[in-house]
């Protein structure tokens, strides 16, 4: 099941209600250096050799460029939406640290008297165990509640994007390595919407000033290419940390199955049900492995594209940066940019892979749990 074409970039979208702490104006105020200082750099680029054994180069240049687009995006990956699953995630630690505790207290039930004695106060009695164990199971239930509030606004902020995500398709997000890819991005691309607003709002106060016209659309232009290199860092992780790792837990799938069924081929019949039962575990896993590739391969041709696109974009705002003078000119330009900054929301959501069964979906969710080096 593939979702729809879906866009990321909400430019000319109606507009997010912003949280306090990812509002324009503090936006703004931690980013604004950092971009200036691209600016500043890439005036720099035309006096620099393209490569050199000694002094400095464009690659030394690109290094400086990046590491500042980095401190960029720390600001920008910040939303309401990548904090509400951060918080999904803090309560799914929870419960697996309550649930612990409930397998634990099964254990100690297997060994509690039914009774003690007053002089047995600091022992606990089987009832007073399962006590214990409702309390806990308890408070599962309540943060799993909370899990799916943490659900419900990151749908709303979905919504407030212009996208229309069910709590499926979220879910899915949370499930999947490359899902915090893909919403760190739609992050970025939202407050790069709200940072170019208020670009358009501070070119339209200075009219007649050509130096503040130039300064606002190089910021406009670093924004674009901020989220160039975002695309850059997607796409570098899942071949470089992603499909490696999961080649390499294919290969230990494989040489497990590979010696199971030679041990069902030797081994004794008291043996067989529980080696065949270690062999249907290994096979789901490895569906599950295909699937999983399958689905970062389609997520890194979707970031490719959209990839490709900025880079079109990045190449044609740097020119006109290069070309602009007078502040009428920049008017004119900065409307034409916001329009084509619009086109390059189209970008896909990542496909959902169709996991029919319980043990596929706890088999995936295990793979996620590899690849994030839990």
């Amino acid at each position: 099941m593939k979702t729809p074409h879906l866009l990321l970039c909400a430019c000319l979208l109606t507009p997010a209600t912003p949280r306090a702490e990812e509002s324009p104006q503090a936006l703004w105020k931690e980013s604004r250096e950092p971009l200036l200082e691209v600016i500043d750099l890439e005036a720099t680029r035309g006096d620099l050799p393209k490569s050199k054994w000694i002094g400095r180069d464009q690659k030394d240049l690109d290094r400086e460029i990046n590491k500042l687009l980095d401190d960029v995006l720390k600001v920008m990956e910040v939303s309401g939406l990548t904090e509400a699953r951060e918080t999904y995630r803090a309560l799914g630690d929870r419960i697996d640290r309550r649930r612990t505790e409930v397998r634990e207290l099964r254990e100690a039930t297997l060994s509690a008297d039914e009774e003690k004695s007053p002089l047995e106060f600091y022992k606990k009695t089987r009832e007073e165990y399962l006590e214990e164990i409702a309390a806990r199971e308890t408070d599962i239930q309540n943060l799993k509640d909370q899990q799916e509030a943490q659900i419900d606004l990151m749908m709303e902020a979905y919504q407030n994007m212009g996208l229309k995500l069910s709590g499926e398709q979220v879910r899915f997000y949370l499930s999947s390595i490359s899902g915090s890819d893909m919403m760190d991005l739609s992050a970025v691309f939202d407050n790069v919407r709200l940072l170019n607003n208020q670009l358009e709002e501070l070119v339209m106060q200075s009219p007649d000033d050509p130096e503040a016209a130039r300064r606002y659309y190089g910021i406009h232009v670093t924004l674009i290419h901020t989220m160039r290199y975002a695309h850059e860092r997607v796409l570098d992780r899942i071949d470089h940390l992603y499909l490696d790792r999961i080649g390499e837990l294919e290969k230990q799938n494989d040489a497990l199955m590979k010696e199971t069924k030679d041990l069902i081929r030797f081994s004794d019949p008291e043996h067989q049900g529980l080696l065949q039962s270690s062999l249907n575990t290994q096979e789901v896993t490895a569906d599950a492995l295909v699937l999983y590739r399958e689905h970062l391969q389609n997520v890194r041709d979707q970031v490719y594209e959209g990839q490709k696109a900025l880079d079109q974009r990045f190449k044609v705002a740097m020119n006109a940066y290069q070309t602009i003078n007078i502040a009428a000119t920049l008017a004119a330009e900065m409307q034409s940019a916001v329009k084509d900054l619009s086109a390059l929301r189209n970008m896909h959501l990542p496909a959902l892979v169709p996991l029919n069964s319980d043990a596929l979906q706890q088999k995936f969710s295990e793979i996620t749990r590899e690849l994030e080096g839990e």
